[in-house]
């Protein structure tokens, strides 16, 4: 089936008013994020670093030592998810969110400790290619 000018435009068309439709949604996200970032500061965490995460969300990263400022400024945080930074030094990042600002992310390294309930474990894959000869 072949497009025409007219397919394009209406395609486009829709895409624009998806995209509008999404902006107060995504204005109350700024504004909320931008709150808990004042509210931070104010607590002294001047030098946390913020960007986005793989997952597209909003992530605050801290010092460990940092924590109880951030619980201060931004009330009860819960365990999100946690990576793997270095598997030989036993380095993770603890995600936590907010619960008062869903969709911030709070973010440490930490080490996991010997004797602990949890382990890395680490795996190899294999994969294939294929390859053809001339």
């Amino acid at each position: 089936m072949t497009q025409t000018r007219d397919d394009l435009h209406k395609a486009m068309l829709a895409l624009v008013q998806q995209q509008i439709g999404e902006l107060p949604r995504k204005v109350e996200s700024l504004l909320r994020n931008g709150e808990a970032i004042l509210k931070l500061q104010q607590a002294g965490l001047t030098n946390a670093q913020i960007g986005p995460d793989s997952y597209g969300q909003e992530t605050i990263s801290v010092d460990r030592t940092a924590l109880p400022k951030v619980r201060q400024a931004l009330g009860k945080l819960r365990k999100s998810y946690v990576t793997v930074i270095d598997a030989d030094q036993r380095a993770i990042r603890v995600y936590l969110e907010a619960v008062a600002y869903p969709g911030l992310q709070i973010a440490f390294r930490a080490e996991l400790p010997e004797g602990s309930r949890c382990r890395i474990q680490t795996h190899q894959y294999t994969t294939a290619t294929l390859v053809c000869d001339r």
